[in-house]
This record gives structure tokens, sequence and C-alpha cells, in this order.
């Protein structure tokens, strides 16, 4: 049986080379590849299984077909290194107010007393082992943040999941709020999966938050449920920074300096417990809003600052003003990058390499 692989590189010019069952492409794969791109089934579990079949096609054009049109098929690989099976990364992101409001009416359903401190509430909601039925939750709203969940599933096993893997939680304030994230995870996605496919990722915002989250997260790391969750996390706990409402809060000087003297203590509480912390900073546009030249603020942030990865977001009005046109898109991506390698040249000589996602 053989296989025809079509290349489209442009609407009204579509290409077609016929592997025949000669050996040079397994048909399977040629059938897999097929079904995925023209008949929208959902055949591979991962981008790396098509990547193998079609590597195994570029292979048999080049020694088959003298590679023909292997252009447009490495073309193709290239789209799916990059953007696998999801295009652009999700997060979902939520206040905790919100999480308070949902796990208060799940007690009432259930028929528990809160208790009068965060400890006893937290060893309260640690042991709920199931969620209400849809049909017991009074509030729509509430119900809608547990279905969430089950949207998560659903677009993991349709895209993968770099498609969808981290949860944040906005105005976080204890350790509590994470704790009441990760239950809901575990009773829903966590039900379905060995290990929960899902990044729980705090977002410390005030003054007053920034100088309790190297407490919080000492206390998360040392609770046994969520350092057994961190190693199936290959140990890394992302942590995002709240510039705008920071400096909303604070002002700009004082919202910097907090930020600064949270990412070297959180730093430090990650090392001392085995965990690589990657810190995700909510930058804001101008520099009202928490923002400001990005180069000089990463380049002087030194060894006590975890930064073997760097995420930051970028909004309003600084996305076309900086990256709407290819030239100041590609300055702006190589002042970040710069300033990477400044670190690496003047306090981490030894270091390597230095990796920076814009989300």
């Amino acid at each position: 049986m053989g296989f025809t692989l079509l290349l489209q590189g442009f609407e009204e010019n579509q290409t077609e080379i016929d592997f025949s069952a000669r050996g040079e492409f397994d048909s399977e794969s040629g059938e897999r590849i097929f079904a995925t791109l023209f008949e929208n089934q959902q055949v591979y579990a991962s981008s790396a299984e098509i990547l193998t079949d079609l590597l195994e096609a570029r292979q048999a054009l080049i020694m088959h077909h003298k590679g023909l049109f292997v252009e447009l098929l490495d073309q193709f690989i290239l789209k799916v290194k990059i953007f696998g099976f999801h295009f652009a990364y999700m997060d979902i992101r939520q206040d905790s107010r919100k999480h308070d409001d949902l796990w208060e009416e799940i007690f009432k359903i259930k028929g528990i007393v809160p208790e009068e401190t965060e400890d006893a509430q937290i060893e309260q909601l640690m042991k709920v082992q199931n969620l209400p039925d849809h049909k017991d939750y009074q509030d729509p709203f509430n119900l809608e943040m547990v279905q969430t969940f089950e949207v998560i599933d659903q677009i993991q096993g349709s895209n993968g999941e770099d498609a969808l893997n981290r949860y944040i939680i906005s105005n976080c304030q204890s350790a509590k709020h994470l704790l009441e994230v990760f239950q809901l995870a575990k009773l829903t996605l966590g039900s379905k999966h060995e290990q929960m496919p899902l990044d729980i990722v705090p977002l410390f915002e005030t003054i007053d938050d920034l100088r309790a989250a190297p407490e919080i997260m000492e206390r998360l790391y040392q609770l046994p449920v969520y350092k057994a969750h961190l190693v199936n996390r290959k140990n890394k706990q992302t942590v995002m920074l709240g510039f705008s409402d920071g400096t909303k809060d604070g002002g700009y000087l004082k919202a910097n300096w907090s930020i600064l003297r949270a990412k070297e203590e959180l730093t430090k509480v990650s090392r001392v417990n085995g965990i690589e912390v990657v810190f995700f900073d909510g930058r804001g546009g101008p520099p009202a809003r928490g923002g400001g030249n990005m180069h000089n603020f990463y380049a002087s942030l030194g060894d006590q600052v975890e930064n073997s990865e760097i995420q930051v977001t970028i909004q309003g009005q600084t996305i076309s003003a900086n990256y709407g046109k290819q030239a100041s898109c590609t300055y702006n991506f190589e002042q970040l990058l710069s300033a990477g390698w400044r670190i690496i040249s003047t306090v981490m000589p030894k270091k390597t390499s230095q990796m920076c996602s814009v989300r």
C-alpha cells in the first residue's frame, strides 16, 4: 500500500509525491500524517510523535527522490517544532477571593463548618475527597470555575499539555490560596492522571503580599503533598510578581525595590528547598504601570536572583510600540536577551545559557 504526501505551500499550488510500498516510507506512518492534517483526526498523543513520522518522510525524500520538495517539508517540520499542536501557550487566571467563595459553597454543600484559623481550614480542605455534583451548586460562577478544570483536561487532551498547563492565582495572599486551587486541580485533573499536569502559580501584587511571599512559599515547600507535586513538575515553581498593581499600591520606586527584595528572598528559600523558582514578571506598559527599560532591569538583578529562565508579560500600548514592527521587535528582543548575557559575563561566568519566554 502506497502513501501520497501532499505538500501545500499556496492554495493554488499543490505538490504530490507518491511513496510506493518499496520500503521507502512506512505506509502506516503516512496514513497517520494524512489523517491528522487532512481529516482532522486525533491520532498523535504529542507533537514529538508526528515529528518522528515527518522526519522519516524527509529521509525518504532525500534517499529516493533526490530531496525533491524537501524545502516545503522542512518548513512544516519547523512549524511543528515551534508551535507543536497548540500554536500558543494559554494560562488560566482567577482571583483568590473567587476561590474562597467557591470553597465556602463546597463546605456548605458538604456540611463542613469552617474552622477559625488558616491552618485548620487548610487541613479541612485537604481532607475533601470529592467535589459536589454540578447540580448542587447554587452560584453559577462557582460551577463555572469547577468546569474550568474540566476544560483544561479537554484542551490538554486535544492539543497537548503545552497548550494550557498553568493556573495563575491573582491577589494571592496566603498558602491557603494556593492550596485551594491545588486541591481543585487534584480532585478534577488529578483523578484522571497519575501526575497532575498543572502548575499552580501565585501572583503576589501588593507591597504587603510581596513581603509575605517568601514565607508563604517556604510553607508550601515544606508541605509533603505539595512537595510531591513539585517533584512531579521537575522541582520547578513559577512565581508571578505584579509590577502594575505593586506600583499602584506603593509607587514606582517602592514597588521595584519590594519586587527585588522578594525575588532575592524567594530565590534563597527555593534554593534551600531544592526548588528552581522561575519568576514571571507581570510588567505593565509605561512606568506608571510598573513598566520601564527591561534591559536595565534584568541586567541589574545580580546573582542573588534566580534567572535561568525569564518570563514577562507585555501589556497595552507597549505591545504595538515595542513589538509592532519587525525592526522594533528585533531590537527589543535583542535588548532583553543581551541583558541575560550581561549577567552571565559579569556575575555568573560559568553559566552558559539564558532562557527568555514572553507570554
